[in-house]
């Protein structure tokens, strides 16, 4: 587990590309296939903030491309808590991003790291069809942790929760009980330097009429 620094978007549905690809253009040329014994294959996707380059890099996000019309009507159809976490582990673009991305298939956005070989804090949030589904953290050298339990967070004790694992066994019951991060997963998502892929350019996903209204750029 030594230098393991991950936070990152993972699906198990490509068809996310190309609304990743809306946030930060031509970002999925970034993602890395995950694949397992007894494990569905996947895709990592780097935190589109992490890879954006700046002003003399290629990749250039857009921040504006996950603004809401209306942001409480968006926060009460992605059922994302008034209240922050107890562990601030996530923040509203987060959950913003999620909801967007896993309009085209379930996703989980995870982030986790290991300092000098010791586990420093794991958070997973899983979100389908634009709704949070689950989320849970823990703060290994804290001795914190929380939980989504029917949309409110609940302080928990650090043993019962594995958040990567928990939040992926709801996503595929494959994932049940498995350590992602014991090969499946990468140290790292890939953030930096040339593209390992031919960006996506399949035709988007057909997306709810419904949620037009929280994603307003989706309107034909």
């Amino acid at each position: 587990m030594m230098g393991f620094d991950l936070n990152c978007v993972f699906t198990l549905d490509a068809n996310v590309f190309s609304l990743f690809d809306t946030v930060i253009p031509g970002g999925s040329g970034h993602a890395l296939r995950t694949c397992g014994p007894g494990l569905p294959d996947g895709w990592v996707l780097p935190d589109p903030w992490e890879l954006e380059y700046g002003v003399d890099g290629q990749l250039t996000a857009s921040p504006s491309a996950l603004e809401p019309a209306d942001l409480g009507a968006w926060r009460a159809a992605a059922a994302i808590p008034s209240e922050a976490d107890p562990l601030d582990a996530f923040d509203e673009t987060d959950f913003r991003l999620g909801s967007f991305l896993s309009l085209a298939a379930p996703v989980l956005l995870i982030s986790d790291s290991t300092f000098g070989g010791v586990l420093g804090h794991e958070h997973a949030a899983l979100l389908v069809n634009g709704r949070l589904i689950a989320a849970c953290g823990v703060n290994y050298i804290a001795k914190a942790a929380f939980r989504l339990d029917d949309g409110i967070y609940n302080t928990v004790p650090p043993e019962e929760i594995a958040p990567v694992t928990q939040c992926a066994a709801a996503l595929d019951i494959r994932f049940s009980g498995r350590c992602l991060f014991d090969g499946y997963l990468p140290r790292e998502a890939h953030r930096e330097g040339d593209p390992c892929r031919k960006t996506w350019s399949t035709a988007a996903p057909r997306i709810a009429d419904g949620w037009h209204r929280h994603f307003p750029f989706l309107t034909p």
